[in-house]
């Protein structure tokens, strides 16, 4: 499995367009290509963390039948726990109802 299935599969019902998983990963030095493994699973994980917070933010988000509130409070669940989980700040911290707080 490469990194960028690995990124697929733990946003199975979220649609990643190309140019942001090649943005993010080349920002976390990430080659979507390589073969996923233990030793990507860091990087890896804080791809997905990023692309979540990119796609809950984007006005022009659908989830299919899901409730659009609801998808994006899990999106920012899962970065929320996948940036503490290698100790980063939560970027969802900075958002307050979804807009800047500055």
């Amino acid at each position: 499995m490469t990194i960028k299935q690995a990124i697929q599969s733990m946003l199975p019902e979220t649609e990643i367009d190309d140019n942001t998983s090649e943005k993010v990963a080349t920002d976390r030095s990430v080659t979507l290509a390589n073969t996923y493994n233990s030793s990507a699973k860091k990087n890896t994980e804080l791809c997905v963390a990023d692309i979540c917070i990119i796609v809950a933010t984007d006005p022009d988000y659908k989830s299919g039948t899901r409730n659009i509130i609801k998808a994006r409070q899990a999106l920012f669940s899962l970065a929320d726990k996948l940036y503490k989980n290698h100790n980063e700040l939560p970027k969802s911290s900075i958002l307050i109802n979804g807009t800047a707080r500055w």
